[in-house]
């Protein structure tokens, strides 16, 4: 055996042959190098394929949990004579990747989704 190479329990390590210093290793170290990148707080706006409708239920226009299969520039360029007479439906209309969280807020008094729907459903009845 070299001097490189050692035997520990019945087996043979070789320790590398350069001569630089080897890194210490901390605990910081450690952590920064598993560390991943944190998501920023608001992803970036992105149009998913399709969106979701979660107002009430409009009459001959719009059922509530309406799903689109286009993102939702388009869906609201469809449904421009509904967004003349409604226009909170805009608001209502979803991206694919928002529905859980706008479904939760749509039913949590205290944010816009909830006073939207609940304005927009007085206009309707």
């Amino acid at each position: 055996m070299s001097d490189k190479d050692k035997k520990v329990d019945d087996v043979t390590v070789e320790t590398p042959n350069n001569d630089a210093p080897a890194e210490e290793v901390t605990p910081e170290t450690e952590t920064q190098k598993n560390k991943k990148p944190k998501p920023s707080a608001k992803p970036a706006k992105e149009e998913c394929g399709f969106c979701v409708y979660l107002g009430p239920s409009i009459r001959a226009a719009l059922q509530h949990g309406a799903v689109f299969n286009a993102t939702r520039s388009e869906v609201l360029k469809a449904n421009k004579e509904v967004l003349e007479k409604y226009p909170l439906v805009a608001v209502l209309i979803v991206p694919g990747n928002e529905v859980a969280i706008g479904r939760a807020k749509v039913e949590t008094p205290g944010n816009l989704l909830y006073e939207n729907y609940r304005q927009l459903a007085g206009k309707i009845n």
